[in-house]
């Protein structure tokens, strides 16, 4: 696939991010508008989205950041603006566009961005993840930690980790149309 069609760009339509969400995860996963949008309002810098000719929104990262270094039910509920590091709460794609290598191009330029934000004090990226998604994750340089204390929806959650590395700064686009 040609990702040089793709602009990635910081969210501002919450709404077509919540459409995505809604079709991506079952209702008892999914965000609310309301919950995208707190994290669109109170953490716009780790909120980026993978966009098509037109700025048509084709997939979306979002977090928070917490001190907590661990994923708890707790702390995905809120953004701490000094944590050291970023929670991703989705990694959407829509479904029409799964299975091109978006998500993994999406999630590459996060941790660019993340690396490359104005003195950036994240040391780690955390997430959760069912089991069909581990692949996508360990590609993506994520650690498993093991079983998540999250309870959301009726699925078993994992937690996974990745530091924050200078390497980071050096990924690009162009290594993603392999």
């Amino acid at each position: 696939m040609d990702f040089t069609e793709y602009t990635i760009r910081l969210v501002d339509d919450v709404a077509a991010a919540h459409c995505l969400e809604a079709k991506s995860y079952p209702p008892s996963e999914a965000g609310s508008l309301a919950s995208l949008a707190y994290r669109q309002r109170v953490a716009p810098d780790l909120f980026l989205g993978l966009y098509a000719p037109g700025f048509v929104l084709r997939g979306f990262v979002c977090a928070t950041a917490s001190a907590e270094d661990s994923l708890t039910a707790a702390s995905m509920e809120h953004h701490d603006p000094a944590g050291r590091h970023v929670l991703i709460h989705s990694v959407v794609v829509d479904p029409q566009y799964r299975r091109r290598g978006l998500a993994s191009a999406l999630l590459r330029a996060f941790h660019r961005h993340v690396a490359d934000l104005p003195g950036t004090p994240y040391l780690r990226l955390l997430l959760i993840a069912h089991v069909p998604l581990f692949e996508l994750y360990q590609r993506a340089g994520y650690q498993l930690r093991g079983p998540s204390p999250v309870v959301h929806g009726p699925d078993a959650w994992f937690e996974f980790a990745r530091d924050v590395t200078d390497d980071d700064l050096r990924l690009t686009l162009a290594p993603l149309r392999q």
